[in-house]
Formats: structure tokens, C-alpha cells, sequence
């Protein structure tokens, strides 16, 4: 399915030439993926058809369907980006009509700003080509007119992000510590330079809310519930609670990947049926492109699911093999240790297991950066050995600030003091790796990878 996707998007002899490797791999079963690849070719092209425009620029009449409203920090001031889908747009002096055009458009903020709950009928709106399949809608919002009230998220979720940024600020009195919190509550950061501090040291990731939130949130709350009730009775209501906090959040990628496979790990426990973590990932991966084929051209879609991918075929090789370094003990052998060395031990199992786990994200996700940035921070890969665990921290005060008020402040100090290690970052230390990665040494890194680890686990290639 993702090379029937990648095939209708981008047609590189790259990808023709990875199918078909992949199909001799399979021998006589070649017929069964071949089908597949083929029939999502022609899904692909049925849901999304090509769209690009007859110019970079384009003036004409736009109907938009919003999918989410979130605030944005320009350089000098906030706006409001709503993204969505033109689900129609006749340009001005032609008869050809072009639809289901995803774009986003910047407008002011202001009381009288358009509402999420309704689809709009634009005039004179200019589309400006961002990428061949993502466009820039241009508007003033005095010409957007409404079409009827339609039964949509987007407005509700943004209201509940602004109340929820609203109570931080009035709880927190330190504003870095409240934009910060903020921006974690609701997965939007709208501090321009706190982004970039982030980003100098290979953190950025950690403000787009992922799997590591959902799974500390997971854990908590299924700690918390267990105190009074059966884990199937948990299991049911964290289904609920999961499934209402990826609604309040919105769909992207990191979200969408981490929901699908919690829901289906919750799911089969319900009914008796341990889910697999790597077929999770690929009901995931099937889910997304079903709904969206385009979305294989998001940056955040290929970091989630390759990084993902990472963790599940290599952090086991890698925690193996740093065992030579930092050997690991039966429990008998750790209980007849001193307790001083006790200690000892198990900071060495933190830090093996650490280390096995950032290798195992960065292995794939290093090509990927280095070919669309031709950058990488070398810093980052001291500090994502530490900082998540810190954050987690920050992120597990959030939620018990929710029953328990008095902890905001606490919280407050604690963001203070992480902001602080992340401005104070030593720049004598930053280095840079600065290299341009050609489309086709990309496909080459990616699918040497993803065979070595299919040989390792003895998984066949099955699509």
C-alpha cells in the first residue's frame, strides 16, 4: 500500500525499482502484493487526483472545508492558520474546476474571525502552490461566506484549547512556564524562539505530541484507575478516556499513529487477543493512507512511522549488543550485590536501555532529516538520552495538577528550571552534521535498513 501510494505521488524510478526487489524477495507469492500495489495505485489516484495548478498563483472562487483552527506566532504578532481541504475551486476566466485541494490559510485574529462549524465560500481567494499537493490559501476574512452550520470538531476543539490556555496562564504567574505548559496541554507552541531553542538542541520533537505522550498518559491513568477497578474495567474506560483526548487533540500523524495503536492494543485485551506491535503499526500505516494517500508527503507522518519502525526492529539488537558494555544480571545476582552496587547496577540498565533506544530512533530517522534539512544537531544526541525523562516528569505534574491545583506552581518551578537547561545549551558544543542526502541514497539507506532488520527477525516482506 505505501508503494502503491508513493508510486501515484511521485512515480521515481527509485520506487519502481524497490518493488520490484521486494516482489523477488516474495518468489511465487509476487502476484499477491503486485495486486495490492496496483489496486492503491488506483485508489490513490481515485481519491486524490492530481491537482496541481496551472500557475504558481491562481485567483478564483474557493469552497473550504476546515479541519482544525490553531493560533500561530508570526514574527510580529499571532494569527489563526486553518487548515482544511478546498473541496472545489474554479479559477478566475476558466472552465476547469480543481477539488479536494489540501491547504491552510493565515488570518488575523479577531473576534469576528470565521467559525470552524461551517464550510465557507470564498471569492477572489488566491491559492498559492506550497508543494505539489499542498496549497496556501490567501483571504481576507470579510469575504468568506458562510454555506450552513455543519456538525464539526474543529471549532469545539479550538474553544477547548483556548479555555485550557486560559486557566494555565491564570495559574501560572511565570509566562515562559505557562506558554510552555500550554503548548503541551494542547500540542500547539506558539513561542517562536522557545521552538527554536528546542529545535537547536534535537528537541523539537518533543512538542508535537506522540506516542511517548500518549503512552505516559496511558500508564498514569491505568495506575491511578487500577486503585478501584478490574483491568478489563480499565482497559474499557481508558478506550474512552485515550479515544476523547485524541478528539480534544486533533489528527495528525504522531497523534493518529499513537491512538490507532493503543486502541488496538486495548482493544485486544479486551477480547482476549495480545496485538502485535509491529502489525499495529501497520494497521496504523494502512488506516492513514486509506483515509488520506497525500499524507505520505508529510514530514511528521515519515518521522512518526520511521521512528516508530526503529524502536520496534532495532532497540533489541542494540540493548544485545550493549550488554557486552553494561552486562545484565539475573535477579539472584543482583539481590547478592552490595546496595551501593545495586544502585550502580541499575543506573547501568537505565542507561543501556537509553542508549538502545535513541540509537534505534535515530538510525532511521537521521536520512530522513538529513535529506529534507541537510542538518542535524549532534547535541540532540546527548540530550534525548535525559530530556524525555525529564519532560515526562513535567508532563505527569500537568495531569495531576488537574485533581490536585497546588501543584501548579510546583509544576511552574520545574518548567522554569528545563527551559533554562534549554536556552543554557553550551554552544562551544553544538555541532552540526551538514550533509545533502540524494533521493536515491535515501531509498537505498531506508530499504537496506528495513531488510536488514526483516532478515534479524526472520519476518517475511508481506504487505
Amino acid at each position: 500500500m505505501t508503494l502503491g501510494a508513493g508510486l501515484f505521488l511521485f512515480f521515481h524510478v527509485y520506487l519502481i525499482l524497490i518493488a520490484i526487489l521486494l516482489l523477488l524477495l516474495e518468489g511465487k507469492k509476487f502476484l499477491q502484493p503486485l495486486i495490492i500495489c496496483g489496486a492503491f495505485y488506483l485508489y490513490s489516484l481515485i481519491l486524490s487526483p492530481p491537482h496541481s495548478l496551472p500557475e504558481n498563483q491562481t485567483t478564483g472562487t474557493a469552497y473550504f472545508k476546515i479541519s482544525s483552527i490553531k493560533r500561530h506566532a508570526g514574527p510580529f504578532s499571532h494569527s489563526l492558520v486553518y487548515e482544511g481541504i478546498i473541496k472545489k475551486f474554479i479559477p478566475d476566466g476558466s472552465s476547469k474546476t480543481y477539488h479536494d485541494l489540501p491547504c491552510r490559510a493565515y488570518l488575523k485574529s479577531s473576534s469576528n474571525r470565521p467559525e470552524g462549524n461551517r464550510d465557507y465560500r470564498i471569492e477572489n481567494a488566491t491559492l498559492l502552490t506550497s508543494t505539489p499537493y499542498h496549497y496556501i490559501l490567501k483571504s481576507n476574512s470579510s469575504l468568506w461566506k458562510g454555506t450552513g452550520k455543519r456538525l464539526r470538531l474543529a471549532e469545539w476543539r479550538y474553544k477547548m484549547h483556548k479555555k485550557v490556555r486560559s486557566y494555565l496562564f491564570k495559574k501560572i504567574k511565570k509566562k515562559p512556564a505557562a506558554t510552555f505548559l500550554s503548548g503541551l496541554a494542547t500540542g500547539n507552541l506558539e513561542h517562536r524562539l522557545m521552538k527554536y531553542e528546542f529545535g537547536r538542541v534535537g528537541l523539537q520533537h518533543l512538542l508535537a505530541i506522540s506516542g511517548f505522550h500518549f503512552a505516559l498518559i496511558a500508564g498514569f491513568s491505568a495506575l491511578l484507575l487500577r486503585l478501584f477497578l478490574s483491568y478489563r474495567n480499565v482497559a474499557f474506560l481508558q478506550l474512552i478516556l485515550l479515544s476523547a483526548y485524541f478528539l480534544y487533540l486533533g489528527s495528525s500523524p504522531s497523534i493518529g499513529r499513537a491512538w490507532i495503536a493503543i486502541f488496538l492494543f486495548l482493544f485486544g485485551y479486551l477480547f482476549g487477543y495480545l496485538a502485535s506491535p509491529l502489525n499495529t503499526l501497520g494497521v496504523a500505516l494502512m488506516i492513514a493512507l486509506l483515509c488520506e494517500p497525500v499524507i505520505l508527503t508529510h514530514i511528521g507522518f515519515q518521522l512518526s512511522f520511521m521512528a516508530t519502525l526503529g524502536i520496534l526492529f532495532f532497540y533489541k539488537p542494540f540493548e544485545m549488543a550493549l550488554r557486552k558494555l553494561l552486562p545484565k544480571r539475573t535477579t539472584q545476582e543482583a539481590l547478592a550485590l552490595h546496595p551501593f552496587s545495586q544502585c550502580g547496577y541499575l543506573l547501568t540498565t537505565f542507561i543501556r536501555k537509553l542508549f538502545a533506544l535513541n540509537l534505534s530512533v535515530q538510525l532511521f530517522t537521521i536520512p530522513l532529516l538529513l535529506y529534507h534539512f541537510q542538518d542535524f544537531s549532534l547535541l540532540g544526541l546527548i540530550y534525548n538520552l535525559y530530556f524525555p525523562l525529564l519532560l515526562s516528569v513535567t508532563l505527569l505534574l500537568l495531569l495531576l495538577s488537574v485533581i490536585l491545583p497546588f501543584l501548579h506552581p510546583i509544576n511552574a518551578l520545574y518548567s522554569a528550571f528545563l527551559l533554562e537547561m534549554i536556552s543554557a545549551a553550551p554552544k562551544a558544543y553544538e555541532f552540526h552534521l551538514k550533509l545533502s542526502i540524494p533521493l536515491g541514497l535515501l531509498y537505498v539507506i531506508l530499504i537496506s535498513l528495513f531488510l536488514i532488520a526483516l532478515k534479524k527477525q526472520r519476518v517475511s516482506v508481506a504487505f
